[in-house]
């Protein structure tokens, strides 16, 4: 029986996905995890969908408001699985709406080659334009109940004096939605990282400003996240994700408790901390977050300064990872030649891993290709800029107070 590496579960439950292997079996596929195994009937698959290089296969579930799915990278795999699951059907009449769903799209633009593809063009353009129909108080609740689920249980850093210089440059960037609630808070995490939720907030980590070697290295990752919020990339990568129904159902909506589909707002906030920005959104963010800086005479070499300690950081946890799974393999050996009854370590002794390291960097484009891009964009608009601190030394003092009682 062969076994298909690089598979994902998400249970509907928690955002982080158990990554594993996948195997046939004479009625269904089988996932294995290292703490986990579950069998799947070919009856309780109810869509395969394609997303760019990636297949979600969605399960049934006895849970009201959670969404199982296996999402696989292997299109052989992908076909198999659906070829097998299309023979389970009982009528045909079902299995010929799927097949019509999931036509492949070169052999309909083989038939229609002339008309179809300026066809396809003008429905995907309005789709992609379709999340400016939710209204923007959907940002600000979808941000809070993120928040609430994800950081609330989260330590906050509490130093008077560099939370005060963190919202002063946050200050200084320019605003350019009236209607979200700016603002900005660090969390006690030694993590590399800074989340962008929707409304407004920006959580950024105090390992992501011990690291930084200037305020305008902190001023340009604000800019960035702020770019985010504004241009609503969340909330665009919510609709690609979840479909036009989704927009339906923003836009018949009403705020707070009346957006029912929030039912399921751990499901949806933890996956919109996953979601992948497409390469253009990243693009569009660095953009726009050295218009920002250049408008609020903020140097923006300090932005690019901050991706050199990224590919650094990058570096460090490729090979922090490396090692760690050495380690766990010299485990397993061990403990395979070990006669113990001591109870395994659960998962969910563990804080969720919402903000892994690797998740987070393998989201965004090249780093040489970005700084490339922003250095063009700098020599373009060449300005006298003023410094944020005048004094690096003070700097390098108190980016480290919010550790200290860690």
């Amino acid at each position: 029986m062969s076994n298909f590496n690089n598979v994902e579960y998400f249970d509907g439950k928690t955002a982080m996905p158990k990554k594993g292997s996948l195997s046939f079996l004479p009625d269904g596929i089988g996932f294995e995890s290292e703490s986990l195994y579950l069998k799947f009937e070919y009856t309780e698959i109810l869509n395969i969908q394609e997303f760019s290089d990636t297949f979600h296969i969605e399960l049934k579930t006895s849970t009201k408001g959670a969404s199982k799915k296996l999402k696989i990278f292997d299109k052989k795999l992908k076909d198999e699985i659906e070829k097998n699951w299309l023979k389970s059907k009982t009528f045909t009449g079902n299995k010929a709406a799927y097949k019509l769903h999931s036509f492949n799209l070169h052999k309909v633009l083989l038939i229609s080659a002339v008309t179809l593809p300026l066809l396809i063009f003008i429905i995907l353009s309005l789709f992609y334009k379709s999340y400016i129909l939710i209204p923007e108080k959907f940002d600000i609740y979808l941000g809070r109940s993120v928040y609430e689920q994800m950081f609330s249980d989260f330590k906050k850093c509490e130093n008077t004096t560099l939370n005060k210089e963190i919202e002063k440059i946050f200050h200084m960037l320019p605003k350019e939605n009236q209607e979200f609630n700016y603002s900005i808070e660090i969390i006690k995490y030694n993590i590399f990282n800074a989340f962008a939720l929707p409304g407004g907030k920006i959580i950024i980590f105090n390992e992501l400003i011990e690291k930084s070697k200037s305020p305008e290295n902190i001023a340009g990752v604000l800019a960035h996240e702020l770019s985010h919020i504004e241009k609503r990339h969340a909330i665009q990568q919510l609709v690609r994700t979840l479909g036009f129904h989704f927009v339906i159902s923003m836009m018949i909506g009403g705020a707070g408790e009346e957006f029912e589909i929030l039912e399921t707002i751990s499901e949806v906030g933890g996956t919109l901390l996953f979601l992948n920005y497409s390469r253009g959104f990243e693009e569009e963010a660095d953009e726009i977050a050295v218009e920002k800086l250049i408008k609020a005479k903020i140097n923006p070499l300090g932005f690019i300064d901050f991706f050199h300690t990224l590919e650094n950081v990058l570096k460090q946890a490729s090979d922090k990872l490396k090692d760690t799974k050495e380690n766990n393999e010299n485990k397993e050996n061990i403990q395979k030649n070990k006669d113990t009854t001591m109870p395994k370590e659960k998962e969910n002794d563990k804080k969720p891993l919402i903000i892994n390291i690797g998740e987070w960097l393998s989201s965004h484009p090249d780093t040489e290709k970005r700084i490339k891009k922003i250095k063009t964009q700098i020599l373009n608009n060449e300005k006298e800029y003023k410094e944020l601190i005048n004094d690096i030394k003070y700097w390098e003092k108190i980016k480290y107070q919010c550790s200290s009682d860690l």
